[in-house]
């Protein structure tokens, strides 16, 4: 039996469309997953990443911390020579003698031993010193200043006596101002200087 004509037709026709449809079907469905793609890829490029930066590994050891730079220690400037006081011994034996208890000593005002003295004999402990053109307290000062440079300490005994001590020494200074016009009774204390004189009487 044979099979009409327009039922051919309609048979090819119907296979027709149903691969065309089946072809936009597959073809739809890649360019969707290919989209999909493109836009997993876009959002993966412009995601961003809100965590926490990464911290130092422990292969990394702790975190260096500055150390302040130590302070630097204040400079004390050395004392002038002139503002250095001498040295005072205290470990030095008793002097026997006056000369041997100003052993060393530089004389100033040009002050002279006075040997010579009418009524009196001077023993090893005691000794008198004269100077003329220079004024009486000049002379003391300048003495004292000279005994301080052995190492005595200076200690003012009345307004014309002092004190040097050094150790076991002391020996006491009197500054006579006019020993031309100094008595001792009714002789002349010192009948061998003359007026404008200064004498420096020192016992050990």
């Amino acid at each position: 039996m044979s099979v009409p004509t327009p039922l051919v037709v309609l048979f090819y026709v119907w296979l027709l469309v149903s691969v065309g449809i089946l072809i936009y079907r597959i073809a739809t469905r890649n360019s969707r997953r290919a989209t999909i793609v493109r836009a997993d890829d876009t959002d993966r490029a412009h995601r961003v990443d809100w965590g926490p930066p990464p911290g130092p590994s422990p292969a990394d050891g702790p975190p260096l911390v500055p150390h302040p730079a130590p302070p630097t220690p204040p400079v004390t400037p050395a004392p002038s020579p002139a503002s250095v006081a001498p040295a005072r011994r205290t470990d030095l034996p008793p002097a026997t003698t006056l000369i041997e208890a100003l052993a060393g000593i530089t004389m100033p005002c040009d002050l002279l031993p006075l040997t010579s003295v009418e009524g009196r004999v001077l023993g090893e402990r005691e000794l008198l010193l004269v100077t003329s053109g220079y004024q009486p307290e000049d002379v003391g000062e300048a003495f004292a200043s000279a005994l301080e440079a052995l190492g005595y300490a200076i200690t003012p005994m009345g307004p014309v006596t002092v004190m040097a001590t050094r150790g076991p020494d002391r020996i006491t200074v009197v500054l006579h101002e006019r020993p031309h016009d100094e008595l001792s009774g009714k002789r002349s204390a010192f009948p061998t200087t003359s007026p404008g004189d200064v004498v420096l009487e020192l016992r050990l």
